[in-house]
């Protein structure tokens, strides 16, 4: 049998990784020049004026941004990224190598006024930031995003926050080698880094980066997948960008702007000290330009190692978690920094790699990492609710928030931070200026502002798992069937089983959680209902507490007698099977319970100083239940449930104020295994009768789990079950007794919920809330059953609605 070659889009999976890879190497590589090297480059051969930097850097930003929207609107029309790219890469290598001959310039006679310097400084940085970003940011980024699915969106997302550090890494390191060729001082105390040799450092980087562009001519193809997208005019698509109402129709951008929104408030900070720090590194602790190279290139090389098992969380739809991490961990480094690298006495300069330096690789590495982390998730955060026909487009406001507005602010702010620090000992360039040396304070302030993008993070994190969990819902459910006697849990506690059966055909190996499993949750409930009246009766756990309950309604009077004890610090031994014999006895403080379970019944007793309860329920094992094992998103969480809807009962209830006998009632049992999130939601619903004589009943559920595998949505009619997929509901939320509309998605049934009346539950003990909203009302409609309509009319039964926390 021929191999089939496994391909990204038009290409092989070797030569596209290859390319991504290359091409955003080379792409970094000039960024860092610009951020990094072109800033030490002016200190050194053009004037040390923050100014000058601050304007490069702004005017870059601006012109950045243009080119991104321009290139990007016009690659959506034609659909074509490839040609941006690689005339882009080349022209900017060119650039790069150009704007190496302003030294040439300050030091001819036209360039002794530091302006006429600066402005030209500032003019061949913009044209080539306006180039490098029709390659990168509107070219390489976009062609990316296009081959961009759920199937490498963590791979991806790594090499996206790896690509930017690896640039640095080698920028850094191999532009520090490169600067210091042909320096006289590097290895004496005088060092003197006017005399660095800066044109071999850009011809090279240029040079490569020329190469790439040139490779990607033959190489490069774009993603089949891609549609020329044309809005009217050039112009006139170019203006949708910032049409507020166009944007306001998607659903998906109030998410899009907040995620940019927190990258905005955390890259402010970040360009108040990035683009300074390799002359903070020289010029106020004194490294040499090699050596600066090597403790951000080192730092930044471990921070990217770590950053391996962090992206996992975006395979696992946990986006906004490494987001939270990398903030932390960033605002950490950098208050780290402000308080452990004061001046040159607290490094050793002589000897790079000894013991005294430690602090500061540290403290890089935590700025590192924490950026790295923030670049790697929101970069996929934000291009994933990118529309699909205009993502080169869209690049141009992820450029806003990630590059202008950041660099427009923080810079300023940096540079004022600069310019307002005292410094004790005024140092001076070639040209007998003072140069403007930032100081340790920049990260203290960073660290501070950094702590505001938590705010924005908060209202996005609502929006992305809202977003993730109405789009697993949407997605088709399988309703796989359950093996036969397989476990449900693995060797490692996992969840083994995935589906649901008409019967109990698992086993419940519960031996390894049950003594250690914090989130464990155990219960048997039953429900009966008879008349007016709803009497319910509960034993479980939640691993560190256990519930014993009894409550009586009256649905008519809205009366209620409730009791129960809650014993915190108490595991529950119950049934690991539902329907085998069984009892479960608990007698303690004057309370009374007994759930015991024969061959042909089931025999539920509660007694205390509240309640007389005695019931028996007809147990019969031939009827079909709905048994259903469902995972969540974490492999070590899941649910195992049984319910089975009618069973009749008869026996009594006895209160100071209640004597009710019961003939024929009809009750159900929700029987629970799991391990289940802290936070959770469920909808629940469930009604029992009979028509003409056949039993007839009803269980839906939804909003909590994977329902990929199956749903809790069944019919029970004389005693078989027939499967439900997923349902259709529209309720008013905000107002639980107005009428619920259901229907499922194969249109087997369809049905009206009229509510009388809402038995709502609140509780709160320190960490564990419970709300429940319980609304009993009147089902009625049709179903279809073996190509059978089935009308039912004024069924009694309920639909609750829970939010927990335990």
């Amino acid at each position: 049998m021929e191999k089939i070659k496994k391909k990204v889009g038009s290409m092989p999976n070797w030569l596209f990784w290859n390319l991504v890879w290359l091409i955003g190497i080379a792409g970094q590589l000039c960024w860092n020049m610009e951020n990094q090297w072109f800033n030490t480059f002016v200190y050194a051969k053009i004037g040390g004026d923050v100014n000058i930097v601050t304007t490069m850097v702004i005017v870059s930003a601006l012109v950045t941004t243009i080119s991104t929207f321009v290139f990007g609107t016009l690659s959506d029309r034609i659909g074509k990224r490839k040609k941006f790219i690689s005339i882009g890469y080349i022209i900017w290598g060119i650039t790069t190598i150009i704007f190496g001959l302003t030294e040439f310039i300050r030091q001819s006679q036209v360039g002794q006024i530091l302006l006429v310097s600066a402005f030209l400084v500032v003019l061949t940085d913009a044209v080539m930031s306006f180039f490098g970003s029709m390659g990168n940011d509107c070219g390489y980024n976009t062609w990316l995003n296009d081959h961009t699915n759920d199937d490498n969106k963590g791979k991806i997302g790594a090499v996206l926050a790896a690509l930017p550090v690896f640039g640095t890494v080698v920028g850094t390191v191999i532009g520090g080698i490169l600067v210091n060729i042909g320096n006289p001082t590097v290895s004496t105390d005088n060092y003197n880094p006017a005399l660095d040799n800066y044109q071999l450092l850009f011809g090279v980087m240029g040079g490569f980066v020329i190469i790439v562009g040139i490779l990607s001519l033959f190489f490069l193809k774009d993603s089949p997948t891609v549609e020329p997208y044309k809005d009217g005019t050039f112009f006139r698509q170019f203006s949708q960008t910032f049409n507020f109402k166009t944007l306001k129709g998607n659903k998906d951008n109030k998410e899009m702007f907040l995620s940019c929104l927190v990258a905005c408030l955390f890259f402010i900070p970040f360009n108040f000290y990035f683009v300074h720090m390799g002359n903070w590194l020289i010029y106020d602790i004194g490294f040499t330009a090699g050596d600066m190279g090597l403790v951000e290139g080192i730092s930044l090389l471990l921070a990217v190692a770590l950053t391996i098992p962090f992206s996992k969380l975006i395979d696992k739809n946990k986006t906004p978690l490494l987001v939270f991490i990398g903030l932390f961990i960033n605002a950490f480094g950098l208050l780290l920094t402000y308080f452990l690298i004061k001046s040159p006495e607290s490094v050793n300069l002589a000897s790079l790699f000894s013991l005294k330096n430690i602090p500061l690789f540290l403290c890089v590495f935590f700025i590192g990492l924490g950026y790295v982390l923030i670049m790697q998730a929101c970069m996929i955060w934000t291009r994933s609710l990118f529309p699909k026909q205009c993502r080169g487009q869209f690049e141009g406001i992820r450029v806003c928030f990630f590059t202008l507005i950041p660099m427009f602010i923080g810079t300023l702010i940096g540079n004022l931070i600069i310019k307002l620090t005292p410094q004790e000992t005024p140092i001076y360039d070639v040209y007998d200026h003072i140069i403007d040396v930032p100081q340790e304070n920049l990260f203290l302030f960073a660290s501070i502002l950094v702590l505001f993008a938590f705010i924005p993070l908060f209202f996005a994190s609502r929006l992305y798992y809202k977003r993730i969990r109405e789009d697993k819902n949407d997605r088709p459910t399988r309703n796989d069937k359950l093996e036969d006697g397989i476990n449900v849990l693995d060797d490692k506690n996992n969840l083994n089983a995935h589906g649901y059966n008409f019967r109990y055909n698992v086993n419940y190996n519960n031996e390894k959680i049950f003594k250690h499993a914090i989130n464990l949750k155990e219960w048997n409930f039953y429900q009966i209902i008879y008349g007016d009246y709803s009497i319910q009766l509960t034993i479980g756990h939640l691993s560190y507490i256990a519930n014993i309950s009894a409550t009586v309604i009256n649905l008519k009077t809205r009366e209620k007698i409730s009791s129960g004890v809650m014993l915190p610090f108490k595991k529950l031994k119950l049934d690991q099977n539902p329907e085998e014999n069984s009892k479960i006895s608990f007698n303690e403080n004057g309370t009374f319970v007994e759930f015991e379970v024969k061959d042909e019944s089931r025999i539920l007793k509660y007694q205390d100083s509240k309640l007389n309860i005695e019931l028996n329920l007809d147990n019969l094992k031939a009827n079909e239940k709905l048994v259903i094992a469902t995972a969540f998103d974490s492999k070590k969480k899941f649910y195992l449930n049984y319910k089975e809807n009618f069973y009749k009962v008869n026996g009594t209830i006895k209160s100071d104020n209640l004597q009710l006998n019961i003939e024929n009632g009809t009750g159900l049992i929700d029987w629970g295994r799991g391990r289940w999130p802290y936070s959770h939601n469920w909808v629940w619903g469930s009604f029992s009768t009979k028509l003409n004589g056949i039993p007839f009943g009803l269980n839906i559920g939804y909003g909590f789990g994977n329902l990929e595998y199956a749903t809790e949505n069944a019919i029970f009619y004389d005693n078989k079950g027939y499967k439900l997929k997923k349902l259709i509901v529209k309720n008013g939320n905000k107002n639980y007794l107005e009428p619920w509309e259901i229907k499922d998605e194969d249109d087997i049934i369809e049905m009206k919920f009229t509510p009388i009346y809402d038995n709502y539950t609140e509780n709160r003990y320190i960490v564990i809330s419970t709300n429940c909203h319980q609304v009993y009302g009147y089902f009625s409609g049709k179903c279809k059953i073996d190509d059978k309509i089935i009308e039912f009319n004024n069924v009694l039964g309920f639909i609750e609605q829970a939010k927990n926390r335990w």
